[in-house]
């Protein structure tokens, strides 16, 4: 089942509890697919951060996108509504498969320091090295995160660990 946003954003998305997933398409026809993936293993160590999500951002279509504000503006209005559960905890991991990962980074970044978001949304970005190339990583989690210093503690030990190789 599907549902349309009647949220405030640019471009209306459509909701898909089933996968937890949601799409949008902007006036260049460029369709964008947001899903929030389980991952609730990744801190195996406690049993109350059970609301971590890797987060997918992808553009469906074979057209390479022009710049357009709009697709920000609809991504942080989808994040908001994410957050309003103040448990909800996102990863962000930079696909790294064409070696554009950096620039994956520094644009999330740009829009998290230019959102809303950042007043209620702490991120943590973690660089994990990758034989000749780096992974890039952020933590999201709401700043009334009642878990906040034991998911900082489990990520933590995780970027650790995956740093030194163990």
């Amino acid at each position: 089942m599907t549902k349309e946003s009647n949220l405030q954003c640019p471009y209306k998305f459509i909701a898909n509890p089933e996968t937890q997933s949601y799409n949008f398409t902007t006036v260049n026809n460029i369709v964008y697919k947001v899903a929030f993936i389980d991952g609730s293993e990744s801190y195996s160590n406690s049993n109350n951060l059970n609301k971590i999500y890797f987060i997918s951002i992808d553009n469906e279509s074979d057209i390479k996108p022009p710049k357009d504000y709009r697709v920000q503006l609809t991504i942080e209005s989808i994040l908001t509504a994410f957050f309003k559960d103040k448990e909800n905890v996102l990863l962000y991991i930079c696909d790294a498969m064409d070696n554009r990962q950096y620039k994956r980074h520094s644009l999330f970044d740009r829009w998290y320091n230019a959102s809303a978001l950042k007043s209620n949304v702490n991120k943590i970005d973690s660089e994990i090295p990758d034989n000749n190339q780096k992974q890039y990583v952020s933590l999201l989690y709401h700043v009334e995160n009642p878990f906040k210093q034991e998911l900082e503690n489990e990520h933590a030990e995780m970027i650790y660990s995956l740093v030194e190789g163990k």
